[in-house]
């Protein structure tokens, strides 16, 4: 299994086999940028795409909430 941070604070997406280090690794990007970070667990086998583990400095989608 593999963990996927993704931002667009990145050039491209940073992979790691170990997950804490993938999670570490996304808390110290989201104290750098505003910008929002996620954890991703690629899966080869997922039918329904990848479940995202954490999200960290999350954007509220336009037109959600009050």
């Amino acid at each position: 299994m593999r963990y996927r941070v993704e931002s667009i604070a990145l050039p491209r997406a940073k992979t790691f086999k170990n997950g804490d280090r993938a999670v570490a690794f996304a808390k110290e990007l989201a104290k750098k940028t505003p910008h929002e970070v996620r954890v991703v667990i690629v899966s080869r086998s997922s039918a329904f795409g990848n479940p995202v583990l954490y999200i960290f400095n999350r954007q509220q989608a336009p037109g959600v909430g009050s």
